[in-house]
């Protein structure tokens, strides 16, 4: 990640033809590039990771810490299908509460939470991989997210710039930079 903020952030107001940044101050370009940073995050969890301990409750319900988006892996753990599961095993959750976890199942409802099988009576979690919300990025900082993701980043940017341009005599511009942002990123 050695890709800076300025870099993208000089790039869009070329592509928006506002190199001074008169219509499109940076501040306002800034917050649009940390968007896009949080929209790739989202829809591509691998994007943006972390590997951490995770403090367990009582149960097999369990939640992702502050920032988590979504479950990856659990190191030594088997990933199962929580709805297949539960018809095979109705009454897997009321299972007897161990320190030792030997499956887990993202929620089929809730992206940031899980289960763990058997319960859990407590204690840590270790080495659970999970996508997180990306640093957010200031002026003259790297952006969070691979290199890869500059130019997707810059396209996004340019692609609100233009929406936002009511004397806009080009529409589809905007789409046309919202359509590569999309493609390079698999975002919907």
């Amino acid at each position: 990640m050695t890709v800076s903020s300025d870099t993208i952030l000089g790039n869009a107001a070329r592509l928006l033809g506002d190199e001074t940044n008169t219509r499109w101050p940076v501040d306002v370009l800034l917050a649009w590039l940390n968007e896009a940073q949080n929209r790739i995050a989202t829809d591509v969890p691998t994007a943006s990771t972390t590997v951490g301990d995770i403090s367990c409750v009582p149960g097999a319900r369990q939640s992702l810490p502050a920032g988590g988006i979504v479950p990856l892996g659990v190191d030594g753990l088997r990933v199962v299908d929580k709805v297949s599961l539960d018809r095979e095993a109705p009454a897997w959750q009321n299972s007897t509460p161990s320190d030792t976890t030997t499956m887990w199942m993202r929620s089929p409802t809730n992206q940031t939470e899980f289960y763990l099988y058997p319960p859990r009576i407590g204690g840590t979690l270790a080495d659970m991989e999970y996508g997180v919300l990306p640093t957010v990025v200031t002026m003259g900082d790297a952006i969070s997210l691979p290199d890869r993701f500059a130019e997707p980043i810059t396209d996004y940017i340019v692609s609100r710039g233009l929406s936002e341009d009511t004397d806009l005599q080009e529409p589809g511009r905007a789409e046309t930079f919202l359509a590569a942002f999309k493609s390079a990123t698999g975002v919907k």
